[in-house]
């Protein structure tokens, strides 16, 4: 992958194979021009090595489980892929166990929070099994069963959380909605926040349907569609100016002249109308011009599909406000005295106990005294547990 490895041979429209254990380098022949990556099996796979970039761009990635001498270079050649990569809503399972008696020593309910995560990951779907996850939920339900037989003092939170590979995003989704004593107020500003962008967003849509001009004098969005038109035919003539910048370079470095190239004389045609527009938009005075018909028929389609875009992740974000509230009804105001998260491997037969408390993620409210006395809680739970006929195996 570095990029003396790529030999003299461009690489514009190839097809390149490297090792799954390239770091960056895969990065590297897509900037050079790559059409795919053929990703092989050279030896043990390494976990950390990333092949995605958190960017909406078309980078075709394929594997081939198995080292590059199998494959044969050849002329040309094709790759067809059947995956097909689906977005879908994240979701978090919840199991409210209520205790005995949850008031204790602070005078307040004290919940525990038992969790496991329960997606998959992977860059090769069929090779993401979720084995080891579905052995960890498997746990939770077990630790479940346990306890609705014999009811714990404290309530206890049983909480499979979802699209733990992207960011902790579930663990993140559930302490966003209990972080702090002015959750309630917090969602509710929230709310308020939410809906009005939704009547925002609507009354805009609406205009699109009903006028025929939404752009008319008389259009009752005149003024907020002006804002995001003079947006997108900024954009439109910066990305034509960039295309002309382009174009001088490339006739430049072929020792060609740039002055009276029919192609930058097109381009710079363009820009001028998409400037006029610009111009039109800044004070909406007076007719359209004639020629800039066309531009503004494709900037009006523009914010519609992205009005049309954004409506939908405000269905999605009131699906989360709904959730967090559901949430906060069943919890209330219950004290979190700990979170135990299973992260059982298939590494060996061996588990143990890990506690941290010097994470920056933590809950600003938490007692560092705290970590302490429950080290001491399992210590001496685990003395207890080895007396016992049957002490728990690989602890």
């Amino acid at each position: 992958g570095d990029v003396g490895d790529f030999g003299e041979a461009p690489l514009t429209g190839a097809l390149v194979v490297l090792d799954y254990n390239c770091g960056d380098g895969w990065r590297r022949a897509f900037r050079l021009g790559a059409k795919a990556v053929i990703f092989t099996r050279e030896g043990p796979l390494v976990a950390h090595q990333r092949h995605h970039v958190e960017a909406d761009v078309n980078l075709p990635r394929f594997y081939y489980d198995g080292p590059a001498a199998e494959l044969t270079e050849v002329p040309r050649a094709t790759l067809t892929s059947s995956v097909t990569w689906e977005g879908r809503t994240a979701r978090n399972i919840f199991g409210l166990i209520r205790g005995k008696q949850a008031t204790l020593q602070l005078g307040q309910e004290e919940i525990v929070i038992l969790a496991a995560p329960y997606d998959s990951f992977g860059e090769v779907p069929t090779l993401s099994k979720g084995a080891r996850g579905a052995a960890n939920c498997a746990a939770l339900l077990a630790i479940g069963e346990a306890l609705v037989r014999a009811r714990p003092d404290r309530h206890v939170l049983l909480a499979f959380l979802d699209n733990e590979a992207r960011g902790h995003a579930g663990a993140a989704a559930l302490y966003g909605a209990l972080k702090d004593d002015f959750r309630s107020q917090r969602l509710a500003v929230r709310r308020e926040a939410h809906e009005n962008e939704v009547e925002f967003v609507d009354r805009i849509l609406a205009a699109f349907v009903a006028d025929g001009d939404p752009l008319a004098p008389t259009s009752p969005v005149r003024k907020a569609l002006q804002l995001r038109l003079r947006d997108q035919a900024a954009e439109r003539a910066h990305d034509v100016n960039d295309r002309i910048v382009t174009r001088r370079k490339a006739l430049t470095k072929d020792g060609k002249e740039a002055l009276g190239d029919t192609a930058i004389k097109a381009l710079q045609e363009q820009k001028d109308t998409w400037n006029e527009v610009r111009r039109w938009l800044a004070h909406l005075d007076g007719p359209l011009p004639e020629n800039c018909n066309e531009q503004v028929a494709i900037i009006l389609a523009d914010v519609r599909q992205h009005l049309e875009q954004r409506r939908a992740e405000l269905v999605l974000a009131n699906q989360r406000l709904e959730a967090e509230q559901r949430l906060q009804d069943l919890l209330k105001d219950y004290w979190i005295s700990l979170h135990l998260t299973l992260k059982l491997g298939d590494g060996g037969s061996r588990w143990a106990l890990v506690i941290g408390g010097s994470s920056s993620w933590h809950n600003p409210k938490d007692n560092p005294g705290l970590y302490g006395k429950i080290q001491s809680t399992f210590m001496t739970a685990h003395e207890e547990a080895a007396l016992c006929a049957t002490p728990a195996p690989g602890f």
